[in-house]
């Protein structure tokens, strides 16, 4: 039983490591479009600016 519950603490670990992982790299995804986004706006509004 104390080896199961071993095993289930081990898999519930890995199980919130690899979601943490997953999250810090969507949200590094997200902050380059969001810069991304914001350029294109900034140059949008450089273009109406200036024609």
């Amino acid at each position: 039983m104390e080896q199961l519950q071993g095993k289930l603490a081990q898999r519930v670990f890995m199980v919130h490591s690899a979601r943490n992982a997953l999250w810090e790299h969507t949200r590094m995804l997200l902050d380059l479009l969001n810069l991304y986004a914001f350029r294109v706006l900034q140059m949008n509004s450089l273009t109406v600016l200036y024609t």
